[in-house]
């Protein structure tokens, strides 16, 4: 049943809107996180960053997570994602070849990022939803598919274009037991609608 219900090619793009519905529904995570509690940038899939020269920052990757697809996450994998933003027909404004000029992995755990000049922005935005981490396969189509191929507490099972997201718990969740067994996402437009929803 999943099979049916893919996005359009420009549907699920992490340049686009998308990567922010993913992102809020459980699904996209990002090699650091804004923590509004702390006021600060903190680690999500990289557990600490450096940086090692005026225009290039290490990320150090978590070690033991795995896509829902059963895909380790390794240096090369987030590298590999992060490249197919860069490379977007319309980047993604925290991240395009303005602000970041490469991104490789130095071995299984480090992935470098370099920029054109020199930026202490880069933690922030690797924060950024737009510079989530997909599986290799989510890209191995003509669109990119999220379907299975996320980090995050929540997996994407199934889609009703423009109208909800249905979710299934992560089992194999790096960050822990997932206390929800799934959710849907429903998109609803109309301000009068959504509050009737609620009621």
């Amino acid at each position: 049943m999943v099979d049916n219900f893919r996005a359009p090619v420009a549907g699920w793009a992490l340049e686009s809107d998308a990567a922010y519905i993913l992102s809020l529904s459980g699904c996209l995570e990002t090699l650091t996180r804004y923590d509004e509690a702390q006021g600060k940038i903190v680690p999500s899939l990289a557990t600490e960053w450096k940086q090692v020269a005026p225009t290039e920052w290490d990320f150090t990757i978590r070690d033991g997570v795995q896509f829902q697809d059963g895909t380790g996450l390794t240096a090369e994998t987030v590298a590999g994602s992060l490249r197919e933003v860069l490379d977007a027909e319309v980047p993604a404004r925290a991240f395009n070849p303005t602000v970041i000029s490469g991104v490789k992995a130095l071995d299984d755990r480090t992935v470098r990022i370099i920029t054109p000049a020199e930026s202490p922005l880069v933690p922030s935005r690797l924060a950024s939803v737009n510079t989530g981490v997909l599986a290799p396969a989510a890209f191995e189509g003509d669109a990119v598919d999220p379907f299975g191929h996320c980090t995050g507490p929540f997996t994407p099972v199934s889609e009703q274009p423009k109208q909800s997201l249905t979710l299934d718990r992560n089992e194999n969740y790096w960050g822990g037991q997932v206390q929800l067994a799934g959710a849907e996402v429903r998109f609803i437009t109309d301000g009068a609608t959504r509050a009737a929803q609620v009621r």
